[in-house]
């Protein structure tokens, strides 16, 4: 039982089953089994984990993400076309030309009408509505989104610090390490394994 009383999140998990509402954002996050149903319904954020096969739609922002073997990611409103094809990320915005492009580990991302986001070498991207400050360098990922605080770093595999809500996110190879400390959520996924400790509730 998760309660973030400032982002309102209400967290419930009941057996396997994860209740994670929002109230703000109004995200409802259902973990059922494996498979994570995920609604923000201000942003309209539908996320479904069925099998390994992601459904995840943003309606305001017309997130359409789908994982099918390797290939993931629709945005219809800003027309984002992600797809992971090996590890080739292949990530296509058609309204704001965004080609975002991953060949081996580099990111290539280009955003023509509102440019937020340069990768030159092994670059980064600048968001200045909503204050997302992305930085990689080689495989150093720099995230910060001032608004909501997320404070992401990849340094190598590691990555994710929410200063706000002290989320700690750690990825080591495929292992996801994600540390809430306030709340003291303890996830960690290893392979296609989520291991989820949460230590106080």
């Amino acid at each position: 039982l998760d309660h973030w009383e400032d982002d309102l999140l209400r967290d419930h998990r009941e057996g396997d089953n994860l209740r994670d509402h929002w109230e703000d954002d109004h995200l409802r996050d259902h973990r059922e089994d494996d498979h994570l149903l995920d609604h923000r319904e201000d942003d309209h954020l539908l996320d479904h984990w069925e099998d390994d096969h992601l459904r995840d739609h943003r309606e305001d922002d017309h997130l359409l993400d789908h994982w099918e073997g390797d290939l993931l990611d629709h945005r219809e409103g800003d027309h984002l076309r992600d797809h992971r094809e090996g590890d080739h990320l292949h990530d296509h915005w058609e309204d704001e030309n965004l080609r975002d492009h991953r060949e081996g580990d580099h990111l290539l991302d280009h955003r023509e009408d509102d440019l937020l986001d340069h990768r030159e070498g092994d670059l980064l991207d600048h968001r200045e509505g909503d204050h997302l400050r992305d930085h990689r360098d080689g495989d150093h990922l720099r995230d910060h989104r001032e608004g909501d605080h997320l404070l992401d770093h990849r340094e190598d595999d590691l990555l994710d610090h929410r200063e706000g809500d002290l989320l700690r996110d750690h990825r080591e190879d495929d292992h996801l390490r994600d540390h809430w400390e306030d709340d003291h959520l303890r996830d960690h996924r290893e392979d296609d394994h989520l291991r989820d400790h949460r230590e106080d509730d």
